[in-house]
């Protein structure tokens, strides 16, 4: 079989560089020239390689000094997709990694899926990884209210709904957000009830008996109170 008809796969990692794989074995980088690639084995103690160009096998070289490890490639395959799913979603990243585990539990439970969940690091293992990868594309931890970015991502809902209802103010900035469901049950509510955390706490008083509305889907970024109290 020709090089060029040889199916070889990418695999990205921690880093954000890329192995190839093939056959059951993994190569890093070793030298490049524009399209052209050369791969080599990644233990040190081999020294296979095989060459690219336009990520086309056109070469293979020494052959390798040890057995392949399948199940390890497909163990870095799952936890690849995780760092890409943790790029393009904000679904919380245990809870990818636990969707994506889900699927090799799913497989038929043969020696070769024994093999492969036995090569798969842990998530505390990956999680540096795998926020790494998604603060690459969401905004910096803001250290003030002026500093928040919110973008049109952030703005809406995951069903496209709006969500930011308010965005108001400088130094108090003010961000309130709710779905539109939300604003709806909050406008109907007899009562409403608030929480917050202040300095000077409101003076305790007797809950009203009649129907009350709750409004833990509605989440605000308020100013902090100085030296006063809130008035509800």
């Amino acid at each position: 079989m020709a090089a060029s008809q040889v199916r070889v796969e990418f695999i990205e990692t921690s880093r954000g560089g890329r192995h190839l794989a093939w056959n059951g074995y993994r190569y890093r980088q070793n030298n490049k020239r524009d399209t052209w690639i050369s791969w080599k084995c990644i233990l040190t103690t081999c020294k296979a390689t095989i060459c690219t160009r336009d990520d086309i096998p056109t070469k293979f070289g020494r052959d390798h000094n040890h057995p392949p490890s399948p199940a390890e490639v497909e163990g870095m395959k799952i936890i690849s997709e995780v760092r890409s799913r943790a790029r393009v979603e904000m679904t919380p990243i245990p809870s990818i990694y636990d969707e994506e585990i889900t699927k090799l539990r799913d497989a038929p439970w043969d020696s070769q899926t024994r093999e492969v969940a036995s090569k798969l690091p842990t998530f505390s293992a990956t999680k540096s990884a795998m926020y790494r990868a998604r603060q690459k594309t969401v905004p910096p931890i803001p250290s003030t209210r002026q500093t928040i970015q919110l973008n049109d991502k952030f703005q809406r809902t995951t069903s496209g709904e709006l969500f930011l209802q308010a965005d108001d103010g400088d130094a108090d900035r003010i961000l309130i957000f709710a779905s539109p469901d939300n604003v709806e049950h909050l406008c109907a509510a007899p009562d409403i009830y608030c929480d917050g955390t202040l300095r000077a706490p409101p003076e305790t008083q007797q809950p009203r008996p009649s129907p009350t509305y709750n409004s833990r889907d509605v989440y605000s970024t308020l100013p902090r109170p100085y030296g006063g109290r809130h008035n509800h």
